[in-house]
């Protein structure tokens, strides 16, 4: 059962995004396996996509509506099981599948929206004997990936090389692994029900601690809460119950530190973990809902007296975005994307009121991070180097690190600063939205393309001409050429001293009105502007005890429109107030309290309002004053007036109270007596002291039979186990022999070599037509040489037979 208790995060509330801001039309599928289904970061999100082979369909997030073409990756052999983004590197993508293999992808954008598919890996990892289940980045280390396989190890490879780092061996296959906050050590949940510590870079001894975990037959999964030094699963008990645990990993084996149950119900829970605001998001799988914790203490507490984001839709995986994706204008907190069929469905966790968003939002970031070298060398990581986000002394962000969003945000604040709806009445009717700017799709369903260049020109005109004084004409927006505006604009710029690269002073690139360089255009001329009027931004300074007020709704409404609140605060009770009050007033009351005469800079002040038009305007805008004071509750007359209201309350109800009372207590003495007859009725039964006995041993009988059902459960439990391994072993069995009988079945070979028997066939015959031909001709040639032969044979003899004649 969760706790519940009053906290500065009680004003969570999660709220589905508009439809049309939902990813619609997507082929998805789900993959077998634990993992979340879908991963994201500030640019993009990756989920598996319907297809041949492993596709892994890549979505920009400002593609929201109906899909047309999805670009992605595709090269596995099958499905992919889990896929994971670089934590320093938002176009580096890793995915993983049954084929043993794992596939680094370096994201092209201008592909991607193009709706391209690559099969082009830069690096393919294949060292894992079978199936490849779940990934993970480490979180200081640049490029090195931890992976677990079916085949009971855990590699880190370190993915420039494409080599094997370190390699720990499991005795059972792992379910969900955790990094510590400076990536030495590994928490690993694993199917024999323990949770492990390991240290990958220690050989054979890198399992540091083995502890029993969660009871249940089920996937646990794990998050190492890094600032708070504690470790998380999210398991099921032998009762089936899905529970949360929180351990600490330096006194493992004195068991968690606190443990509290979920539900009953049967899908493996995900859970996603706020660093900044040690908030705790919980989803399950096939659950609609999302639940809100608060980790304090080492303590779980729900948030709110609800502590959940309710829905109907049940979700199939599920991923939460990193903070330089959120929407700060409309104050969120997290936002988190849902994988339903055929659609993702974004949700958003944010704070009612506005004025605590401050305090929550970005705390730190992680400002470096170590080399791929050291890694694999040295032994003791220090803490990953931060940067306090709230510290006006740190070095500000460059422009180009930043997300299209967030520079989105911080425009629309310094135009505000500006005031710029009043001095560009165009823009005072439809104000810019935090998207505007960011893309040609994201500025409103009627804008265009052209409208994004006219406002981007209008403003950038407006900062130019009346806060920096460069001379720039008056353009015809509606009739001249955007490319011939856009190169006056950058002739104007050239001039300024703008913390942007050369690139983005582009016409061609500002003619759009929108996108990367006219972000970074604008935002520096701002940045420009608001250091000439010589404004900062101060450092926040937050009340160290805050008295936080109930939600608006529960504030009774009163009938004025404006309610000034003045608190007045008292330090002591009784005399010692008065006296403290009185030395104030005698030390600040001035010289003319004491009679001592004034100087000339403490002579009075003389009223010079006149009291008619005083009066007329307090008539005016009085009904508007209403003044409410709180009541002190260390004032002793405020005890006294409550202590005789509460005595006025009691009396009316005494004498009503005080008969109902008598008539219950007449009641309660009647069944007493009456219980008493059945008792001693139930002591003269001889019968009774039999089925007692018979109870007794019936009892004995049924621990007995439950502790041969618990040996038999646990039995079931590991049986189970078994026989999964045993069924994913067949499944790939199978899958092999799918593929072996495709090939035996495919008749094309034959059909070719028939066409080949066909095709020879007649080129003989052919060919006997052709000899029988040729010795046609040779037996014609023969004969007519025999011919010839004869006739001068006989011609011979003819001539022969002349000459003896002639003699």
């Amino acid at each position: 059962m969760s706790l519940v208790r009053s906290s500065i995060f009680r004003h969570y509330y999660g709220e589905p995004v508009k439809d049309s801001y939902h990813y619609t039309h997507l082929n998805l599928k789900v993959p077998s396996g634990d993992s979340n289904h879908i991963a994201a970061n500030s640019k993009y999100f990756a989920v598996p996509y319907a297809g041949g082979g492993g596709m892994v369909a890549v979505i920009p997030h400002k593609n929201y509506g109906q899909s047309g073409k999805v670009g992605g990756v595709n090269g596995h052999t099958s499905s992919a099981l889990d896929i994971q983004f670089h934590p320093f590197n938002d176009s580096i993508l890793a995915t993983c599948a049954a084929d043993a293999s794992i596939k680094i992808w370096n994201l092209d954008e201008e592909a991607i929206s193009q709706g391209e598919i690559s099969s082009d890996a830069v690096q393919s990892l294949e060292e894992h004997e079978k199936k490849v289940t779940r990934m993970l980045f480490h979180p200081t280390a640049n490029n090195v990936l931890a992976s677990t396989s079916i085949d009971k190890t855990i590699r880190l490879w370190d993915i420039e090389s494409g080599k094997v780092g370190a390699q720990v061996s499991i005795p059972n296959p792992v379910q969900d692994m955790a990094f510590n906050i400076n990536g030495q050590q590994m928490a690993v949940t694993s199917r024999d029900k323990k949770l492990r510590i390991v240290d990958p870079r220690l050989g054979e001894n890198a399992i540091v601690v083995e502890v029993d975990g969660h009871t249940g037959s089920k996937p646990c999964r794990t998050v190492w809460l890094q600032k708070l030094d504690l470790i998380l699963t999210a398991g099921f008990s032998r009762s089936a119950e899905r529970t949360l645990r929180l351990w600490d990993p330096r006194n493992m084996e004195g068991g968690s530190v606190f443990e509290m149950s979920v539900d009953q119900q049967s899908g493996i829970l995900m859970p996603f973990f706020d660093e900044d605001t040690s908030t705790l998001l919980v989803a399950g799988k096939g659950d609609g809902n999302i639940r809100q914790y608060e980790i304090r203490d080492r303590e779980i507490y729900s948030i709110g007296p609800n502590g959940q984001y309710a829905s109907s839709t049940p979700q199939k995986g599920m991923t939460a975005l990193p903070k330089l994706a959120l929407d700060i204008d409309h104050h969120e907190v997290s936002r988190v994307y849902k994988h339903i069929h055929h659609c993702l469905s974004p949700a958003i966790t944010s704070r009612r009121l506005h004025h605590f968003i401050l305090c929550i939002i970005f705390c730190y970031y992680l400002n470096s991070s170590t080399h791929i070298d050291s890694f694999f060398l040295i032994h003791q990581f220090p803490h990953p180097p931060t940067i306090n986000m709230s510290d006006q002394n740190n070095e500000p962000l460059q422009i180009d690190t930043m997300s299209p969003y967030v520079l989105m945000s911080h425009i629309l604040e310094k135009l505000r600063l500006l005031n710029y709806t009043q001095s560009l009445p165009a823009l005072s009717a439809t104000p810019l939205t935090p998207f505007y700017f960011i893309s040609s799709s994201t500025a409103s369903s009627s804008s265009n393309r052209s409208e994004q260049f006219k406002v981007f020109v209008m403003i950038l005109s407006w900062l130019l001409r009346d806060y920096l004084k460069v001379p720039v004409r008056e353009f015809d927006l509606y009739m001249e050429d955007p490319l011939s505006v856009s190169t006056e604009v950058v002739d104007a710029l050239q001039n300024l001293n703008l913390s942007v690269n050369h690139e983005h002073l582009s016409p061609m690139k500002l003619r759009s009105g929108s996108g990367q360089s006219v972000l970074n255009i604008l935002y520096a001329v701002l940045d420009l502007v608001l250091r000439q009027q010589n404004f900062t931004f101060g450092k926040l300074i937050y009340p160290k005890n805050i008295e936080y007020v109930e939600d608006e709704e529960n504030v009774e409404d009163d009938d004025e429109n404006n309610i000034i609140d003045d608190t007045y605060g008292m330090n002591q009770d009784g005399d010692d107030e008065d006296e403290e009050y009185m030395t104030y007033y005698t030390e600040t009351a001035g010289p003319e309290a004491t009679g001592a005469p004034l100087a000339e800079d403490d002579e009075l002040l003389e009223n010079q309002v006149d009291p008619e038009e005083w009066a007329l305007e307090l008539e005016q805008v009085e009904s508007q004053l209403v003044l409410r004071l709180q009541p002190d509750h260390k004032d002793w007359r405020y005890h006294v007036d409550s202590m005789i209201q509460k005595h006025g309350i009691i009396s009316e109800n005494y004498e009503f109270t005080s008969k109902s009372l008598t008539k219950l207590s007449d009641e309660i003495s009647k069944v007493v007596d009456r219980i008493k007859k059945r008792e001693s009725m139930l002591s003269q039964d001889h019968s009774l002291h039999s089925l007692l006995g018979q109870y007794k041993n019936n009892q004995d009988k049924l621990e007995k039979v439950t502790k041969t059902y618990k040996d038999t459960e646990e039995n079931i439990g590991n049986l189970s186990n078994e026989l999964n391994t045993i069924n994913q072993e067949l499944h790939e069995v199978k899958a092999r022999l799918d593929q072996l009988s495709k090939q035996m079945g495919d008749t094309t070979p034959l059909q070719e070599i028939k066409k080949s028997q066909v095709a020879i066939k007649k080129e003989i015959r052919e060919m006997d037509l052709r000899a029988g031909v040729l010795q046609h001709k040779l037996l014609q040639a023969k004969q007519k040489s025999m011919r010839a032969m004869s006739a001068e044979n006989s011609r011979a003899m003819r001539d022969a037979a002349y000459s003896d004649l002639a003699f």
